[in-house]
C-alpha cells in the first residue's frame, strides 16, 4: 500500500501520470548501478487537487529469491508527465 500527497501550489491537471512499483537494490531504482526490476504501474488520469491524495494497493507475487536482495521502491511521475513546480 501507498499513500500519494499533492504537496505542490496547484493542482495535477487530468492527462495522468503513473506510479511506478519497483524492486531495487538501491533506493533510487534509476540510479546508473541500481539492479532494478519494474513489477507494475498504476495509471492516473484524473485531476488530483492541491493537497489531495490517494492512496493504492496492488499484490505482486515475487520469488523467494528476491527476499533479503531487494526493497520495494514506488515512485510518481518519473517520465515527468506533470510539471512539478
Amino acid at each position: 500500500m501507498w499513500t500519494v500527497e499533492n504537496l505542490g501550489l496547484a493542482d495535477a491537471l487530468p492527462g495522468g501520470w503513473i506510479d511506478r512499483i519497483y524492486a531495487s537494490d538501491q533506493e533510487d531504482p534509476l540510479a546508473r548501478d541500481a539492479t532494478t526490476m519494474l513489477l507494475a504501474e498504476r495509471r492516473h488520469g484524473n485531476r488530483l487537487v492541491q493537497g489531495g491524495k490517494y492512496t493504492e494497493t496492488i499484490d505482486i507475487p515475487l520469488s523467494p529469491s528476491v527476499a533479503g536482495k531487494y526493497i520495494a521502491v514506488i515512485t510518481d511521475d518519473k517520465v515527468e508527465q506533470q510539471d512539478d513546480t
